[in-house]
C-alpha cells in the first residue's frame, strides 16, 4: 500500500462491490438459466466454480483462487450477491467461531 494515499474502508468496499458486479455480469449472468439458486465463485480471470452449499464453495474458491481473488454470488439473487461480496471479501469481516458470517435478513434471500 502506498502511504501517500490512504484508502478508506468505504472506498475499498465500493471497489470490491463494483468488481463483484462486473464479474457477475460478465461471467455469472449466463448461468441463471440452468443454475439459479446455486452459489458461484468467479475468479478475477473468469474461471467458475459452482456448488449448492455456500460454505463448501467458499472453501473451494479460497483454495483454488486464493483469498480475495474471486467474487462469490448466489446465481439469480442480486441482494445476496451484494451482501456476500461485502461479508466475505473484507479482511476485517467477522463471523462466528468457524469464521462464517451469517445473515437472516429476508432481503438477502429475495430473488430477482
Amino acid at each position: 500500500m502506498c502511504w501517500g494515499m490512504m484508502v478508506t474502508n468505504q472506498d475499498w468496499m465500493e471497489r470490491k462491490l463494483e468488481e463483484q458486479r462486473r464479474l457477475y455480469e460478465q461471467y455469472g449472468k449466463a448461468l441463471e438459466r440452468d443454475h439459479t439458486g446455486e452459489f458461484v465463485a468467479i475468479s478475477l480471470d473468469g474461471d467458475i466454480l459452482l456448488d449448492r452449499k455456500m460454505g463448501k464453495l467458499l472453501r473451494r474458491a479460497t483454495d483454488t483462487f486464493g483469498r480475495d481473488n474471486f467474487a462469490m454470488a448466489r446465481v439469480g439473487y442480486e441482494a445476496m450477491t451484494e451482501w456476500m461480496s461485502a461479508a466475505y471479501s473484507h479482511p476485517s469481516a467477522s463471523g462466528n467461531a468457524r469464521g462464517r458470517t451469517e445473515c437472516t435478513h429476508s432481503l438477502h434471500r429475495q430473488r430477482l
